[in-house]
């Protein structure tokens, strides 16, 4: 797309701008002719990352290696042990059910 050359950044709106600067002025153009004229709003994916950290950390668990896994996911070791609790508490309750 030779036109984007001619493309000058600083006449974008700002929020194009920014966009410009993480993604790149080509993407950028693909994004607003895919949404353009719709109201888009980027939502957060931290609850996302949270669960998907509190996943990672019961499925690699092995018993003794809860400092790891809190360095790896950027938790608080305090917070490694109350989710791996969390987790104990469920499956007693899981497994109380089972046998009603």
């Amino acid at each position: 797309m030779k036109w984007l050359d001619e493309i000058d950044v600083s006449e974008l709106p700002r929020h194009y701008q920014e966009m410009v600067r993480l993604i790149g002025i080509e993407n950028t153009i693909k994004l607003i002719e895919h949404f353009g004229k719709m109201p888009f709003y980027f939502i957060s994916l931290d609850g996302f990352i949270r669960e998907k950290k509190k996943q990672y950390i019961i499925k690699n668990f092995t018993g003794n290696n809860h400092h790891e896994l809190a360095r790896v996911t950027g938790y608080s070791l305090a917070w490694v042990y109350e989710i791996l609790r969390d987790q104990k508490a469920l499956n007693k309750v899981n497994q109380k059910l089972l046998f009603q």
